[in-house]
């Protein structure tokens, strides 16, 4: 399940060099989908969320190629972007649909609650980052406010990505060596427990 947050990274980020007069990208978003779909095809047994989710990424990654290759400008390149933005904000919430399908699964608590936090934060900020983008053709003074969504939105992937990070590491312990722990029904005993005591 490791290799989900490393798709992340591709997908949630972009560095680019100029190399020999091209924009080189040293995150491709399509590494990032292969990554994702590897994983997805693992795991879509599991899981109704990751079996759609499992060729939306293959669709991505093909799209995601074409998309650069053809380099569409204009009003088409705006509608090329914003369909991919939306199918990128579908992918995220079908893996932390699927997580908590591995929840109740496994009986154990896979951070669903603040991984389903986090993505929610992340794909609001990309929205409002995409809209900036937009709005600096029309409206003057809109590049600081773009870039300061734009750093809150680099802020919340990388808590999107280390809680899914977090999260695949628990589940593969609990399958490579079985349970050692209490069921997902008693670590919410406990946690009732000690906030009644605090109450």
């Amino acid at each position: 399940m490791v290799l989900i947050p490393i798709g992340l990274i591709f997908i949630l980020y972009s560095t680019s060099i100029p190399v020999g007069g091209i924009s080189l990208d040293l995150l491709p978003d399509v590494v990032g989908y292969v990554l994702i779909a590897v994983n997805l095809w693992r795991l879509k047994r599991d899981s109704y969320s990751f079996t759609t989710a499992f060729p939306l990424s293959l669709f991505l990654a093909v799209y995601s190629v074409a998309v650069r290759l053809i380099a569409p400008g204009g009003l088409f390149g705006l509608i090329a972007s914003g369909l991919e933005l939306g199918l990128q904000v579908w992918l995220l919430k079908l893996l932390v649909d699927g997580v908590e399908d591995l929840e109740d699964l496994v009986d154990r608590h896979l951070n669903s609650i603040l991984l389903g936090r986090w993505q929610q934060l992340t794909c609001m900020a990309w929205l409002a980052s995409f809209v900036c983008l937009i709005a600096q053709s029309f409206i003057p003074g809109v590049e600081f406010f773009g870039f300061l969504v734009a750093v809150i939105f680099m802020v919340l992937g990388a808590l999107l990505t280390i809680t899914f990070f977090r999260t695949a590491r628990r589940y593969s312990w609990l399958i490579r060596f079985g349970d050692g722990g209490e069921t997902a029904e008693e670590e919410d005993a406990v946690e009732d427990g000690e906030n009644k005591e605090e109450g």
